[in-house]
């Protein structure tokens, strides 16, 4: 990943911002194949929208193997119609998670309003990890993979 730097400079940053602070710790990770650590909530919000079909999977896949409870991800309500579209990971584009091809199904534990534009009114979405592997199984059934 060719942001790795950058990634890597606001850590160091935010290591000597909170030094003194023992209950805040950042690290470098990749979310779609090193352990997480252990949590009660994931935040992956604004992260998809950069990511393919196969690493939002990978994610999720991972997601499902920790023992994290809940995921909290951002979703886009589809008023115009526009259709889900895999891209290369670190491209951008909208979604809805509950479309083809993710298909989730509309059981969550929670679901709100994030933002606003013209075109499109981001979400938030809150999910167990139960409810996760229900959504990655529509999901990789639709991918055949």
């Amino acid at each position: 990943y060719e942001g790795w730097d950058i990634v890597e400079n606001l850590i160091l940053s935010n290591k000597k911002k909170y030094l003194k602070n023992k209950f805040i710790k950042f690290h470098c990770k990749d979310i779609t194949s090193d352990k997480y650590p252990r949590s009660d909530l994931m935040i992956c919000r604004d992260c998809f929208i950069h990511f393919s079909y196969k690493d939002i999977k990978e994610t999720l896949s991972k997601f499902i193997e920790s023992e994290i409870k809940y995921i909290l991800l951002s979703n886009y309500e589809n008023f115009n119609n526009f259709e889900n579209i895999d891209i290369i990971t670190g491209e951008a584009r909208i979604f809805d998670l509950f479309k083809f091809s993710f298909s989730f199904e509309k059981d969550y534990l929670d679901y709100g309003d994030d933002d606003f534009s013209a075109e499109v009114q981001k979400k938030f979405l809150l999910l167990s990890r139960d409810q996760v592997k229900i959504n990655l199984k529509n999901f990789k059934k639709n991918l055949h993979v």
